[in-house]
């Protein structure tokens, strides 16, 4: 009986769409957990920090600010302290998206529409010894009410 069995057939999709929709993780916890895994991989400094700031007149003194924390493995974003705004590079991004099939699209999409993040063009490597050209980036600005009182979770 074809019926019954298209009928049956649409119950279980329903059930496992239902099933998988509680699984999923919202965009805020997806974020999170990129940045905890790759907490190595981030630039952590304060955006006021530019090479060209000099201590008694001497191009060759420093006096910018130095980074809390340098990428150790390979570069996925910078995080700019003292305006808490995070720069995610697109294609580790992507990758991790990737690897926990995740959609990227639809993970930027809600990024955009919850969190506010929008594409830009930034100098990553400002404030270091590296003078590398601007790079398209995600950035996330954390210092405009994203981030929220902590909420109860029902298990």
């Amino acid at each position: 009986d074809t019926a019954a069995l298209f009928k049956w057939v649409v119950q279980q999709v329903t059930i496992r769409k239902n099933i998988v929709s509680d699984v999923g993780s919202s965009v805020s916890e997806t974020l999170n957990n990129y940045v905890f895994e790759n907490n190595n991989n981030i630039l952590q400094i304060k955006s006021t920090a530019d090479l060209r700031a000099s201590v008694n007149g001497n191009a060759l003194d420093y006096g910018g600010a130095v980074p809390e924390a340098t990428p150790r493995n390979h570069f996925v974003a910078r995080y700019e302290i003292d305006t808490q705004k995070l720069y995610l590079l697109p294609k580790p991004l992507k990758k991790y998206c990737t690897d926990h099939q995740i959609s990227f699209d639809n993970l930027v999409q809600d990024m955009t529409e919850t969190m506010g993040a929008r594409k830009v063009q930034m100098r990553l490597s400002k404030g270091t010894h590296l003078n590398l050209p601007p790079s398209r980036c995600i950035v996330v600005d954390y210092s405009e009410g994203v981030l929220d009182e902590p909420q109860s979770v029902d298990d």
